[in-house]
């Protein structure tokens, strides 16, 4: 049996891929998303909470990944220095609700659809989406199985993507 890993939270505007196994947690994702990509070659994985569309107009800005493209950039970018192949991704996409309740004017689907803009400019089609709706979520990716855990409110976590062992046909534990 595995033991479990650490439960490490990734606050709105952070990018983090831990040099250790972990548990990256993202909680109310609201209009937020986040992205979670996952080298399964490597076992290793990262979160990015992203809050904005588009990139921040001064790339000097400190706070620039709350930015869908200086996210994104600087998530993939850190997993390549580790050695994951970003064409052979588990990308996983969690929130872009409108709770405010701004329909088609709020800032999750600007954030949705700026995302998966550069996701396919990337080649990159996601593994598993959770989008869209009124209620916030939460958002745990296992950084060193792929497996990817969501709750919709107040409700539990349910996977919303399995272990890279079990969608391959294998067992969590080898």
């Amino acid at each position: 049996m595995r033991e479990m890993p650490d439960r490490v939270f990734v606050d709105s505007g952070e990018v983090m891929v831990p040099s250790a196994p972990c548990l990256l947690h993202a909680g109310a994702i609201g209009s937020c998303v986040v992205v979670t990509a996952h080298d399964r070659v490597r076992s290793i994985g990262g979160m990015a909470h992203v809050m904005l569309p588009g990139e921040a107009a001064d790339p000097a800005d400190p706070t620039r990944t709350r930015y869908a493209a200086d996210a994104l950039d600087q998530l993939m970018g850190i997993l390549a220095g580790m050695g994951a192949n970003p064409s052979g991704l588990d990308v996983c996409l969690v929130g872009g609700a409108d709770v405010i309740g701004r329909g088609d004017q709020g800032p999750g689907r600007a954030t949705t659809a700026s995302l998966l803009g550069l996701l396919a400019d990337r080649g990159i089609v996601p593994v598993r989406t959770d989008l869209g709706g009124i209620v916030r979520r939460t958002c745990t990716l296992d950084s060193s199985t792929g497996a990817v855990l969501r709750a919709l409110g107040d409700s539990r976590e349910t996977v919303l993507m399995p272990a890279t062992a079990e969608r391959e046909g294998g067992t969590p534990d080898g």
